[in-house]
């Protein structure tokens, strides 16, 4: 994802069942909401475009 977007990426554990992508401090993906994890391709995607 850095060489991609620029962006640095973590991995956080959080609550079961949860996968959630945030830019900035602002969610921009959450499995919980939509039920999908995104392939890497689409949360490059979401970093590009938030």
């Amino acid at each position: 994802m850095r060489v991609e977007c620029g962006a640095s990426v973590s991995l956080s554990q959080g609550s079961r069942g949860s996968f959630e992508v945030f830019v900035e401090g602002r969610l921009v993906h959450s499995k919980l909401e939509t039920g999908l994890i995104p392939k890497a391709e689409r949360i490059a995607e979401i970093l590009r475009t938030s």
